[in-house]
């Protein structure tokens, strides 16, 4: 997959690693599963704001 088409995960990062990273799927403002991401494809991620 290219950065034109790689899918957009909204969550938050639960086991930041080497090789991957696990995420707390969040959705319609509340947690809806877990996904694993290889770190190296990982390009953005955003602080959580108040």
């Amino acid at each position: 997959m290219d950065n034109k088409t790689a899918a957009r995960l909204d969550g938050f990062v639960v086991g930041p690693g080497a090789e991957w990273t696990g995420l707390a799927v969040c959705t319609d403002l509340r947690l809806d599963g877990w996904e694993a991401a290889r770190t190296a494809d990982v390009t953005k991620v955003r602080p959580r704001t108040a």
